[in-house]
């Protein structure tokens, strides 16, 4: 089960786009430095649901710049293009509503047990199955279209030199992959198609409704909702905090010593606390984002 998947195949993946009635089409590169950023260079002028997908990204990139690590042939690596006719404030939710959709897409595999960590990481049994890193871009006049690029890494089949190399890059949990967590792992040709397909109806609908389309699904998704968690700022000061859900803005609504406060994806971490129970100290003055 843990050897590699099938070669990705551009004819097959639009031809199943087709069948399935999507705007999707994808692009299959051998190698490049990172899918996001090949969209990037290719964004102006491009229409919604470009797909790059690539068997090996030498650059691939996670939250905050850290390495992604994609190996070849047991992962699933792919960028996707959508041009936004909202505001860029409004576009803050957007990594939990393609996070949405992912998941959504998997569960159709089958019988799998799948949960989002805030901001854009997709769980399995407190492991990381997958992420999500969206960039966006203002246009060069005031009416263009936001651009966004949402891209998309899930471990499909990993070995133990996988596992040691995404250690390696110091990730704060566990891993996992498709081929341990479900009997029959999809084809990657099939697998990529299926998520896309999705996204790009969600993305649409996000476009058109905001996250709150998406606010319900995504907080009944959160592996660590109504949870005792430890936030950590920028700087590496933690705090204790209480997880109340997302707001209908896509930031986190955490309550420390009975005070709400909204926390953003770029600002801040979220670490699972075994045993915290309400009422622990903490100090509030930590926690970066809004007051509610």
């Amino acid at each position: 089960m843990k050897g590699k998947s099938d070669p990705l195949d551009q004819i097959d993946i639009n031809r199943q786009f087709a069948d399935a009635g999507s705007c999707a089409r994808v692009r299959v590169l051998d190698q490049c430095d990172s899918t996001n950023a090949v969209l990037g260079r290719e964004a102006v002028g491009s229409a919604n649901g470009l797909i790059v997908a690539a068997e090996v990204q030498t650059n691939g990139r996670g939250r905050r710049g850290r390495t992604w690590i994609a190996p070849p042939g047991g992962s699933l690596a792919f960028s996707m293009l959508w041009h936004f006719n909202r505001d860029a404030a409004a576009l803050s939710g957007l990594s939990l509503a393609a996070g949405v959709s992912v998941v959504s897409a998997l569960k159709k595999s089958g019988g799998l047990r799948l949960a989002l960590k805030w901001p854009n990481d997709i769980w399995s049994a407190g492991a990381k199955l997958g992420g999500i890193l969206t960039e966006t871009r203002i246009g060069a006049n005031g009416g263009d279209p936001i651009t966004a690029i949402i891209g998309v890494g899930l471990n499909l089949k990993m070995n133990h030199d996988d596992h040691r190399a995404v250690a390696a890059t110091g990730v704060a949990y566990p891993v996992t992959d498709l081929a341990a967590i479900c009997e029959i792992v999809p084809g990657r040709n099939e697998l990529l198609a299926r998520i896309a397909t999705e996204l790009a109806c969600d993305l649409a609908c996000f476009d058109r409704d905001g996250f709150a389309a998406f606010q319900a699904r995504w907080n009944g998704m959160h592996a660590l909702q109504d949870k005792w968690v430890t936030v950590l700022a920028a700087d590496g000061q933690a705090s204790e905090a209480k997880v109340i859900g997302a707001a209908n803005d896509g930031a986190l609504i955490v309550e420390v010593a009975g005070e709400r406060r909204h926390l953003h994806g770029g600002e801040v971490s979220l670490r699972p606390q075994a045993g915290a129970a309400p009422g622990r100290p903490a100090d509030l003055s930590r926690i970066a984002g809004s007051r509610a």
